[in-house]
């Protein structure tokens, strides 16, 4: 299955908080921890599907709003990029002004789509990219030697910034989203 692949490869790449344990393989040349864990998490989330109403239509709802903030973040670095030649290859004045009006269009039409979708959703999104953050620590504490001391000091100040917004939105949906 897809998942355990998933986990077994994150391990190999030392992406994973536990990876002696998700490397080890069953006698059947199987990663055994990997498809153990991989079908607990899928009879979990197959419990709040059989137990929850709608929950196929807010999963939907969930994932098309999770994918907006890249897709603005995306926007505004082609808008960026437009405002710095020098970091696209020979671009003549037509096509910085063609990309500059896309990465516009791009920033503002997802901040309309985040605006309609409810910021309820993109605050209840939080919880699913918060998770993301205990790889990028592992990932860039072993990317960067030494390993600091503690965990808050391997991001930078803007990444503290987007943690500490991420953890507020996190909070903040657990309280009032209902």
């Amino acid at each position: 299955d897809t998942a355990t692949t998933e986990i077994y490869t994150l391990s190999l790449h030392d992406a994973l908080p536990t990876p002696k344990k998700f490397l080890k393989l069953n006698r059947n040349a199987m990663p055994g921890y990997a498809i153990f864990v991989s079908s607990v998490i899928m009879q979990i989330f197959l419990f709040f599907v059989v137990m929850a109403d709608n929950i196929y239509l807010a999963a939907l709802s969930i994932s098309g709003m999770m994918i907006l903030p890249p897709y603005f973040f995306s926007g505004l670095y082609l808008w960026k990029a437009t405002l710095r030649p020098e970091w696209l290859r020979n671009p003549s004045r037509v096509r910085l002004l063609r990309f500059r009006v896309v990465g516009v269009i791009c920033s503002i039409n997802c901040l309309w789509m985040i605006y309609a979708g409810g910021l309820d959703l993109l605050m209840l999104s939080s919880w699913f990219y918060l998770p993301g953050f205990f790889f990028y620590v592992k990932v860039r504490n072993r990317d960067r030697r030494p390993t600091p001391r503690n965990v808050i000091s391997c991001f930078t100040v803007a990444e503290r910034w987007q943690l500490a917004a991420m953890v507020a939105c996190a909070v903040m949906s657990a309280l009032f989203v209902r």
